[in-house]
């Protein structure tokens, strides 16, 4: 048979395996073969056929070197033993070696992955044709993590995987899924996800879980993971991530309602107070408690330093804390905690305190607390202030405000303080009228930032525009050397208190100096206009962005997702959607694609393999390649 007459250029054709070898263009037709990888991946085609075709170039004898495929070439050689159909294979073939060696690259360099749905169906489809899950993770280079994980994505209901593949939900969306074994409710929940909703996958997994307590609530972190197990309680996990939900919450519950009892009367005894309360709320603070007149607060009674304590609380009181060595701090600390004072056993034998469970799970309480029933034996005691006296302290403190502020008033009426401001203003402006040089110096000297913020010297103002990206990286693939500098490389130092000899050491300078200053700080304002404007500058002032910066992986592509790179990709080759580079590329993996992107502008091999023009190369920046 002819095996050239049967073959059409650069398509997927039907070819015998006895025709083809492994040609010397595939880039690893010399390393060494794992054995036992081979018979894995052969026992796979077996049980599932050729899932992913090979790709060849013609020779002159009408024989296909394979040189995209090899580990399936040579499991082949062992499978076609067992099914006589795998005689005749898929094979995208070529004539053009160049084309020949880009489906190389492709597939030996950048790994294009298999399609993420026909991979979980391949996964799950061999599971049940009886491979194990070992058998499946060496026969496709994964790990048995990944099997078992790809397999219950297999197991979600059809129209979520077919939601994947067409694009509706994400990668993470599909996994978020697998938490449900409700049919009903993952499709509702799906249909939620795709009409309107917008759901994160984190959104996915709470509607889906909306009857259920996370493993990870403040009622866990209280009782303690090990203790709620130990009483008989399990939890639901899921094989993509730590999150987990609780199966049963009575007994959580239960737990929890029974360590915080146990906690808070320890605390009780601890402090010595009459009596303990505790409250659901997980945060409570003494004005929250006593607002309403549910408690009322006790204050301590202040403690008294000896006089070796006073000195030594004198000599440092005043010192801020970052100042002070380390025990140093520690007496500050100490003597502050002796000044604050403590509750008496008189005030204890009245009052209590109100026990809570932070979000986190922590235990934290309020002390010295009265409830309203003791509170007329507290202000008996001394202890508690009358409502009376109260209410005659809030007036006296009204009143005193009210005074403070007829105290403050200016003699002056504010429009005449502002009247007079004007005219001093206008005084300096007719006498700077006849002094031309010196408002120069002025304009200049404002715009080097001599004067700051509040103490500018000229009420004209140009913002400098923002000429960097933004980000970690102080100049994010800019040219050091082009550009201009930016506006934190131009400030000089400048201290209010001698503003008048800083601006004679700016004047000294010369006026060479102050007119490039002007040139400098009005090229900087220069904004960004409409197109048509911005193009007539580029024109007459010669700029182009690739002279002052050439996008790359780190400080461009890997800021954009992956569909945005697929139109990156077809923009900056003028491809279309049918081109089969194109294809190849979408299924690349988010890092492949950056990187591949970043080897279109840098490695000229990749150049002349995506046979990208001159006029390709020098594009200025992928938002204006369009």
């Amino acid at each position: 048979m002819n095996a050239v007459s049967n073959f059409v250029t650069d398509g997927p054709q039907k070819v015998l395996l006895a025709d083809t070898y492994v040609s010397e263009h595939n880039p690893r037709a010399t390393e060494d073969v794992d054995e036992d990888s081979i018979q894995e991946l052969a026992q796979t085609i077996i049980a599932s056929g050729l899932i992913q075709n090979l790709c060849g170039l013609i020779d002159a004898d009408g024989k296909i070197g394979i040189v995209a495929g090899r580990r399936r070439w040579l499991a082949l050689q062992i499978a076609v033993k067992e099914r006589a159909d795998l005689e005749q294979i898929d094979v995208r073939v070529t004539d053009d070696l160049q084309t020949a060696r880009s489906w190389a690259l492709l597939e030996n360099t950048q790994r294009v992955d298999m399609d993420i749905v026909d991979k979980i169906r391949a996964y799950a489809g061999s599971k049940e044709r009886g491979l194990t899950v070992a058998q499946i993770a060496k026969a496709y280079c994964d790990t048995e993590q990944d099997v078992y994980r790809f397999i219950a994505l297999g197991n979600l209901p059809s129209p979520v995987l077919e939601a994947l593949k067409v694009g509706d939900i994400s990668f993470s969306d599909a996994k978020a899924f697998t938490i449900c074994d409700d049919e009903e409710k993952v499709l509702k929940v799906l249909d939620q996800a795709i009409n309107g909703y917008g759901w994160s996958s984190y959104q996915i997994k709470r509607a889906l879980n909306d009857d259920k307590l996370d493993a990870n609530c403040r009622s866990m972190n209280f009782v303690g993971l090990e203790a709620y197990k130990g009483a008989g309680g399990t939890l639901t996990t899921n094989l993509f991530d730590e999150d987990a939900t609780v199966d049963n919450p009575e007994l959580l519950d239960e737990l929890f309602e029974a360590r915080l009892s146990s906690k808070a009367e320890a605390l009780r005894v601890e402090l010595r107070f009459a009596w303990v309360e505790t409250i659901a709320d997980n945060y409570a603070t003494t004005h929250d408690l006593t607002r309403n007149g549910t408690y009322s607060a006790l204050s301590k009674v202040p403690g008294v330093l000896t006089d070796d304590q006073q000195a030594r609380y004198d000599e440092l009181k005043d010192t801020q804390w970052w100042n002070l060595e380390d025990d140093e701090k520690a007496d500050k600390e100490a003597l502050k905690e002796i000044l604050e004072g403590d509750y008496s056993e008189e005030q204890r034998a009245l009052s209590g305190i109100v026990v809570y469970v932070t979000s986190r799970g922590d235990v934290s309480s309020v002390i010295g607390l009265v409830k309203a029933e003791d509170r007329q034996k507290a202000v008996d005691a001394g202890f508690l202030k009358s409502d009376e006296v109260l209410a005659a302290e809030r007036a006296a403190k009204e009143a005193a405000e009210a005074q403070a502020k007829v105290d403050a008033k200016s003699p002056f009426a504010n429009s005449f303080i502002e009247d007079m401001t004007a005219i001093r203003l206008a005084a300096f402006q007719t006498a700077l009228l006849r002094k031309p040089e010196l408002v120069l110096d002025l304009l200049a000297f404002g715009l080097s930032r001599g004067s700051t913020w509040g103490t500018e010297t000229m009420a004209v103002r140009f913002d400098v525009q923002r000429n960097k990206p933004q980000g970690e990286d102080e100049n994010f693939g800019l040219h050091p050397d082009l550009g201009g500098q930016r506006s934190d490389e131009i400030e000089i130092e400048f201290d209010a208190n001698t503003m008048h000899e800083t601006f004679e050491a700016f004047v000294a300078k010369g006026k060479k100096s102050r007119n490039a200053t002007i040139t400098s700080w009005f090229a900087r304002a220069f904004k960004t206009q409409e197109q048509d404007f911005m193009s007539y500058i580029a024109d007459k002032s010669g700029a182009n962005m690739r002279e002052v910066w050439t996008p790359t992986a780190a400080n461009c592509f890997k800021r954009h997702k992956g569909w945005q790179l697929d139109d990156l990709f077809l923009m900056l080759l003028n491809r279309d959607k049918t081109d089969e580079q194109y294809k190849a590329f979408v299924k690349l993996k988010k890092g492949k694609k950056d990187e591949t992107i970043h080897d279109l502008f840098h490695d000229v091999d990749v150049q002349a393999v995506y046979k990208v023009t001159p006029e390709q190369k020098a594009r200025e920046c992928p938002i204006f390649c369009v």
